[in-house]
C-alpha cells in the first residue's frame, strides 16, 4: 500500500470518527435539555399506586343459582364437594368482605404472609 493511499484512509477514518463523535455529543447535549425529573416528587404523590376496587361483593340467591348452573355445566353436571359446600354457604345470598378475607389470609399464612403451617420457619 502506498503512503498516499494510507493517508487517505487514515484521514477518512478520522473524519468519520469525528462526525460520529459530533453526532453523539450533540445527542447528549440536546438530550440534557429535555425534561429532567425533579429532585423530589410533588406532595401527595405516592411512588406506588394503590388499586381501588370493590371492598366487598354481595350475592343474591339468583346469582348463586346462576353460578351453580354455570359450574355444573362446566363440570359435566356434577360439582366437586368443596364447590357444593361453598355455594351452599351462599345459597340464600350473602356478602364477601375482601378486607376480612385479606386479614384471614395473613393470619392463616396463605401466600407466605403470616406464620402459617410451619410457624414462620
Amino acid at each position: 500500500m502506498k503512503n498516499s493511499t494510507f493517508l487517505k484512509l487514515l484521514v477518512g477514518a478520522l473524519l468519520l470518527g469525528a462526525s460520529y463523535g459530533a453526532v453523539f455529543f450533540g445527542g447528549v447535549a440536546f438530550g440534557r435539555t429535555q425534561g429532567e425529573p425533579s429532585a423530589s416528587p410533588p406532595a401527595g404523590v405516592s411512588a406506588l399506586p394503590t388499586p381501588v376496587g370493590p371492598q366487598s361483593i354481595t350475592f343474591t340467591p339468583q346469582d348463586v343459582a346462576e353460578m351453580r348452573a354455570e359450574l355444573e355445566a362446566r363440570f359435566g353436571g356434577e360439582l366437586p364437594e368443596g364447590m357444593q359446600a361453598m355455594l351452599d354457604r351462599f345459597s340464600g345470598g350473602g356478602t364477601i368482605d375482601f378486607e376480612a378475607l385479606r386479614q384471614y389470609r395473613q393470619e392463616s399464612g396463605a401466600g407466605g404472609m403470616g406464620p402459617g403451617m410451619f410457624g414462620g420457619r
